[in-house]
């Protein structure tokens, strides 16, 4: 489909309303195997989310941070974000009340200095887990259009709907959280680069022999790319991979600069790379529109990227959103789907994938 001029602000208007929040999913409750460490109260439950970020603070009162949309130095921290008893798989309220009964809500965020901070996440990773297996981090990289509470919101419920032992760290640059700020939005991603490099460098020390996940989404996939190409000309080749498994949802990146100049060093600094693709994701769609038409890494409308030794996924069939871009988190398949590469590192033909292709041509279709 190519966008005429005539659609694409209605297009972008979309987008510009639901990109970065939810489409309501109607689910039934996941059965967890073990889980993030979630404490327990009589109305709702909290769990912890890990953070650092280089937006500037906007407020601070009684420990209690509030961080903006513009630039500032690098801190670290917890949000406390509470998950109401009756949450389903998927289900992430647009704008909730401060009804942690009900919602998942941001409730407390308190900043650190790098020491506690440290000590804190250790502290996280050696809690003991369902079946002794020792505890992982995963990192999330979020895309355009996010607040600091956005973001931190989204973690712990992608956290907490896979069901598996991991500590959530978010890293969240300074994104405008405005529709009409999609360029800004892309040089400040950029000017985060180097702290990203150098914030999961001493994540990678922190965590020893411990896996270390990142999932990145969208303006975020293509910033983790950077970051990884960052890394790979940093890092000793002998040291191996700094991530264990990359995921990779609807990069909002150049399909041929991520190709030819992004895939190379993230296969080498991940042990796996997924990447998820939709072909009615409209973001990715306006995206390429402002871009020229050239497609974007995400983009599965015309074509599959196919990329050797990463593993393409195809999840149209399972894809209700309205927008189409946010399959990462609201879809029960999806999360399902990451679940199965997280946990069990299966390779997409153990999981319920349809092939498509053959050889260096193959793809992978989720299907219901």
């Amino acid at each position: 489909m190519r966008i005429k001029r005539g659609s694409v602000l209605l297009i972008a208007g979309l987008v510009a309303s639901l990109v970065g929040c939810r489409a309501d999913v109607a689910v039934d409750v996941r059965g967890l195997e073990g889980g993030p460490n979630v404490t327990w109260g009589p109305r709702y439950g909290e769990l912890a989310v890990f953070y650092a970020t280089d937006r500037a603070i906007e407020s601070e009162e009684d420990g209690d941070v509030r961080y903006g949309p513009r630039r500032g130095r690098l801190s670290r921290g917890v949000c406390t974000v509470t998950i109401p008893p009756g949450h389903r798989v998927g289900e992430l309220a647009l704008y909730p009340p401060d009804d942690p009964g009900r919602y998942i809500v941001a409730r407390r965020t308190t900043r650190m200095n790098p020491d506690t901070f440290n000590a804190e996440l250790r502290a996280a990773l050696s809690r003991p887990t369902a079946d002794g297996r020792p505890r992982g981090i995963l990192v999330y990289l979020h895309g355009y259009n996010n607040s600091f509470v956005d973001v931190t919101r989204r973690a712990g419920q992608i956290a907490y709907d896979l069901g598996i032992d991991l500590v959530p760290v978010v890293y969240s640059w300074p994104s405008e959280a405005h529709p009409a700020k999609y360029t800004v939005d892309l040089n400040n991603a950029r000017w985060s680069q180097p702290q990203i490099v150098s914030f999961l460098r001493d994540l990678r020390l922190l965590a020893g022999d411990r896996p270390i996940h990142v999932l990145a989404h969208s303006m975020g996939a293509g910033l983790a790319g950077q970051v990884m190409l960052d890394l790979d000309r940093l890092r000793d080749p002998t040291d191996g991979p700094i991530v264990d498994q990359l995921i990779l949802a609807a990069p909002d990146i150049d399909r041929d600069i991520f190709a030819r100049d992004l895939a190379g060093p993230m296969l080498r600094q991940s042990r796996r790379v997924t990447l998820y693709t939709a072909s009615q994701d409209r973001a990715m769609q306006v995206s390429s529109f402002l871009f020229g038409d050239y497609a974007r890494a995400g983009d599965g409308e015309k074509e599959v990227l196919l990329i050797p030794g990463m593993d393409t996924v195809d999840v149209s069939m399972v894809n209700q959103t309205i927008i189409g871009h946010l399959y990462y988190g609201d879809s029960r398949e999806v999360l399902d789907d990451m679940f199965l590469v997280i946990r069990h590192d299966l390779p997409p033909t153990g999981r319920r994938l349809l092939s498509r292709g053959e050889a260096e041509g193959r793809y992978w279709v989720l299907r219901p």
